[in-house]
């Protein structure tokens, strides 16, 4: 074997040593976990609040109408209903804001006390001259008890809910209601038509409300406060402004109701992430 031969052959061996060194050094650089630094953060919840009147209210205004038949009733109320729409429209609501919202029939039974059948009177006979006693069977009732009778009326209830938009003549919406023959008034709220500003208001009070939390516990901490890594909003609540909800049986009214706007508060959540920086 030439010596020319042996130099190539010692020359392939040591290239495909190097070929594979280079092949495990490759899949130990692609397999070595990745050394990331910890991050610190600050949680905080912050609330905001802003406030305005109330520009329009709701009410279930309804008629209850008895009577001896279903048809008798239902005639009774869509005639008062009818004139209870006539009235709160001739005060400026606007068909668009009128709903039904509940209508009924039913019977409401009455049930009368038995009461037990008089004893026959005495013959005059039978007081001069006393006779035997007929054997009567024993099951039956010496006094039999008269039957329970089964009384009642039809009962029809119907409601429509009303919006009010000029609540300067709420009072007298109410008031032509019940005069026209509404006996049964309930869930007058009041209420922001669109709160999209005020929401606005109250959501920015709340991430300053968060930031000044976030400055206070970094303070305490003895940390530095740094940018806003995340922040979620928790929603909002606008809670209507409930007035005197109650059944009213009021007949004739010669005046309207009186009624106070009030304040409604509408009130935003948000939940910010704050960085901790060296």
């Amino acid at each position: 074997m030439s010596l020319s031969f042996l130099s190539q052959v010692r020359a392939v061996h040591k290239l495909a040593l190097v070929v594979a060194g280079a092949s495990l050094l490759g899949c130990a650089t692609a397999t070595a976990p990745a050394v990331s630094t910890p991050s610190f953060t600050i949680t905080v919840a912050g609330e905001g609040t802003a406030s305005g009147q109330p520009d329009i209210a709701s009410v279930r205004l309804g008629i209850e109408a008895r009577g001896a038949s279903a048809e008798e009733a239902v005639q009774s109320a869509n005639r008062t209903m009818a004139d209870i729409l006539e009235a709160v429209k001739a005060q400026g609501v606007a068909s668009r804001d009128v709903q039904t919202a509940d209508f009924s029939v039913y019977f409401e039974r009455h049930e009368d006390q038995p009461l037990p059948e008089s004893p026959m009177p005495l013959e005059k006979e039978a007081l001069s001259e006393p006779q035997a006693a007929k054997p009567e069977a024993a099951s039956k009732p010496s006094h039999p008890v008269a039957p329970i009778a089964r009384r009642g009326v039809f009962v029809v209830r119907n409601t429509a809910l009303v919006n009010v938009r000029d609540l300067s003549k709420l009072g007298e919406v109410l008031g032509a209601a019940m005069r026209a023959g509404a006996n049964d008034v309930q869930n007058l709220q009041l209420q922001i038509d669109d709160p999209t500003t005020l929401r606005s208001q109250a959501r920015q009070q709340a991430v300053k409300n968060a930031h000044t939390k976030a400055v206070e516990l970094a303070k305490a901490s003895n940390v530095k406060l740094g940018a806003v890594v995340e922040i979620s909003e928790s929603g909002s609540t606008q809670p209507p402004y409930p007035m005197a909800s109650k059944r009213m049986e009021m007949a004739q009214q010669d005046s309207s109701v009186p009624t106070e706007r009030g304040e409604l508060t509408v009130r935003e959540h948000v939940t910010v992430v704050f960085k901790i920086v060296d």
